[in-house]
């Protein structure tokens, strides 16, 4: 069984290489599932996941968590960047706090007013990280 993380980093790299959904989405040629380029976007994800699920600087994690996936997908090539990317992404998870009276809704909110700002793949990736219900799924 594939875990959490790992499927979004699959949603991720499958979303920035601008393919199509198809019935079989695949990895881009040459890239394995045990990669360092998907061991790294995995760690990403679980950055950004964090600041979502702890509202970390409160309804700005929604901001964060958009900032860093998007990023992710534009170094997609560069194992070194995204490495540099992942130690930034949880230099800044233990800078900021958590705030315990923000609430998915609130969460939802931001996304909403923030998403004209960034590509859909990105406003997808981190609408699936809001929602605890969401999932990607692969055939």
């Amino acid at each position: 069984m594939l875990t959490r993380s790992f499927v979004f980093s699959l949603c991720l790299l499958l979303l920035s290489t601008s393919s199509a959904w198809a019935a079989r989405p695949q990895l881009p040629k040459g890239m394995r599932k045990n990669s360092e380029t998907v061991k790294e976007i995995s760690k990403i994800l679980n950055c950004t996941r964090s600041f979502i699920e702890q509202a970390r600087g409160g309804d700005e994690a929604v901001m964060q968590a958009l900032i860093y996936v998007k990023r992710a997908g534009e170094l997609i090539n560069d194992e070194q960047l995204l490495s540099e990317l992942r130690k930034a992404c949880f230099v800044d998870l233990k800078e900021k706090l958590p705030v315990p009276d923000v609430t998915r809704e609130m969460l939802e909110k931001k996304l909403a007013e923030l998403a004209t700002s960034y590509p859909a793949p990105v406003v997808s990736v981190v609408s699936a990280l809001i929602n605890p219900n969401g999932s990607c799924r692969f055939i």
